[in-house]
């Protein structure tokens, strides 16, 4: 019988065999994506404005976006910062180090990274279709036909 450990993520109990090993944590497999998207937003915000690590602004409003609004994810949140700052370049000035701006443009966000994706898979597609496609080889011959040079006489320019 496996030994049960307990994740990090959520308290229940996991198989260490199934558990997933993160910074030194037990995480059940979706609590551990979880816990990777909420890192990678507090790596993100921590680059954007110059910090050190988040500051409790940046907590609570992350956790009171995932009360208010139960269809967001950490991985939305992240793509409308991204999509705010990166893309549309915005400035940080009046965003006093926080990320309140994300209800504002959560779902132009995913809007966005949803018709990017699209566009991937419909451009790798097309690169699908036309690797599938054999190439024509045509061989061409060279002629080897020798041209046949004017031979010039030097007495014709040498005259007296």
């Amino acid at each position: 019988m496996s030994k049960l450990v307990k994740c990090a993520g959520c308290g229940l109990q996991v198989d260490k065999n199934e558990a997933i090993r993160y910074k030194d944590k037990n995480f059940h497999k979706k609590c551990y994506e979880i816990q990777k998207d909420k890192d990678e937003i507090f790596k993100y915000v921590c680059e954007l404005f110059g910090l050190k690590k988040p500051g409790p602004v940046i907590y609570s409003q992350l956790k009171r976006f995932m009360e208010k609004y139960p269809h967001y994810t950490y991985k939305g949140i992240l793509n409308s910062l991204v999509y705010f700052y990166d893309v549309k370049h915005s400035s940080k000035k009046k965003s006093n180090e926080a990320i309140g701006i994300v209800p504002y443009v959560y779902d132009e966000a995913q809007e966005y990274f949803n018709t990017v994706e699209k566009k991937k898979i419909a451009i790798a597609n097309k690169i699908e279709k036309q690797l599938e496609v054999k190439p024509e080889i045509k061989i061409i011959k060279k002629d080897n036909e020798v041209k046949k040079m004017k031979i010039y006489n030097l007495e014709d320019f040498l005259e007296d």
